[in-house]
């Protein structure tokens, strides 16, 4: 519930797959808002030190402040996806 209200706050909706047998994906979804300028520059550096995405791969960011669950998640995805991970907000920014 925490997270439905924070991503509809946002304008975005969660969809939900689920299969027995083979598991859950949720997907989180946010309105497309053109990025700050002041953040631009930063995180395009910051992208072009750490392998960015490829046109093959959509990019994905893990935040989560418990480091065995950002690793694990790393190396459940990066095979569909070019994953960065942060252990915060801040980080990530």
């Amino acid at each position: 519930m925490i997270v439905q209200r924070i991503v509809r706050a946002h304008g975005g909706r969660i969809e939900l797959e689920s299969h027995v047998g083979r598991g859950t994906t949720f997907r989180v979804w946010f309105p497309l808002h053109e990025r700050p300028t002041r953040l631009l520059a930063p995180m395009e550096k910051k992208l072009k030190t750490n392998q960015p995405a490829t046109a093959e791969k959509p990019m994905l960011w893990i935040v989560d402040d418990e480091k065995p669950t950002r690793e694990g998640l790393r190396a459940a995805l990066e095979d569909r996806y070019d994953v960065y991970v942060a252990e915060d907000a801040q980080s990530a920014i």
